[in-house]
């Protein structure tokens, strides 16, 4: 799969503003990736809060949870500033519906924790 423009795989947390605690973290392959992005899609489709999901550039992170599934953290985002998105988290206070972030469970095919930034 060629990987599109509108995405990256993280493999560190420096400059996370989260912590995986002892869950292991793991490099998602290109089959993770389009299966998250399915489950984005089709999970997120009726939510009118957002943009359509091709507006956004998104970084994943994965991790192990203690039950041992899969579980990809999506960072999404409509603008950068500037910022390296590919190598450096992209993190900001406010900015709307332009920013949020949101965990997708592979195993069980579901999102939660869907954190919408407020408007400041």
């Amino acid at each position: 799969m060629n990987k599109p423009q509108n995405y990256t795989v993280l493999t560190t947390t420096n400059n996370m503003p989260f912590n995986i605690g002892n869950n292991q973290k793991y490099t998602p392959s290109d089959q993770d990736i389009k299966n998250g992005l399915l489950i984005l899609e089709n999970n997120l489709k009726t939510n009118t809060a957002l943009l359509e999901l091709a507006e956004y550039k998104i970084q994943f992170f994965g991790y192990i949870n203690d039950k041992g599934e899969k579980i990809l953290f999506a960072n999404h985002f409509c603008r950068n500033s500037g910022i390296d998105w590919e190598n450096n988290w992209v993190g900001v206070d406010g900015g709307g519906n332009c920013f949020f972030e949101i965990k997708v469970n592979l195993n069980k095919k579901n999102i939660f924790d869907l954190k919408i930034n407020d408007i400041y």
